[in-house]
């Protein structure tokens, strides 16, 4: 914008000083020059610059607005796959976490306890549906007395996989390490009793 401004500055100025020189000296007559003529001639010249610049300026503006709205087509295509991609994942973790829903409602133990192991297991770290699994199991079970849990373990083991023990074992045990988490003992204690009956082992005692 700038550089067109000094363009058509610099053009108003050589057009005024080619007036000043024509009404002061308008026709030589020792050398039969006429300066109307060429006026006339300097004037057409700049006419015809200041067009080709304009259409140049239009073409360009024209090519820089195709780009501009390539790059918004693209960025919106991007962004919709992205959503789409959200989406889906929402959509599985809340397939994932609906049977946990009903069990919570129902307050059944065994089931809270099975869903949540299922939910930690299935979905990945940070997202909602880990952490409401996490935090629902762990108050489950330091919420049971000895007595039930070791009820619920017996009902549970048949239908819980080792490797889903081992993964939420791995979690409370980062979290003790951290200073996050304060009854890693307890939960370690029931976790252990789980995976032996899961497993079939009377060893459990670590992990």
């Amino acid at each position: 914008m700038k550089s067109w401004i000094s363009f058509s500055i610099s053009c108003f100025a050589i057009l005024l000083s080619l007036v000043a020189i024509g009404v002061t000296l308008p026709i030589c007559g020792t050398l039969n020059f006429d300066y109307y003529g060429a006026i006339v001639g300097v004037l057409a010249f700049l006419i015809t610059v200041l067009m080709g610049y304009q259409i140049y300026t239009v073409i360009n503006v024209k090519d820089e607005l195709k780009e501009m709205k390539s790059l918004r087509d693209s960025l919106e295509q991007k962004l919709n796959e992205q959503k789409n991609a959200i989406t889906a994942e929402y959509k599985q973790e809340f397939d994932y976490t609906l049977p946990l829903f009903v069990a919570l409602s129902k307050q059944n133990m065994a089931e809270i306890v099975v869903n949540s192991l299922n939910v930690f297991a299935r979905t990945k770290t940070g997202s909602w549906a880990r952490g409401f699994a996490e935090q629902t199991l762990v108050l489950s079970i330091l919420g049971m007395d000895e007595s039930l849990f070791n009820k619920i373990a017996d009902d549970v083991s048949p239908r819980i996989s080792d490797k889903e023990i081992v993964a939420f074992y791995n979690i409370i045990i980062e979290k003790e390490k951290a200073g996050t988490f304060h009854d890693a003992d307890d939960i370690r204690k029931r976790l252990n009793l789980l995976l032996s009956k899961a497993t079939g082992l009377n060893n459990g005692e670590n992990i």
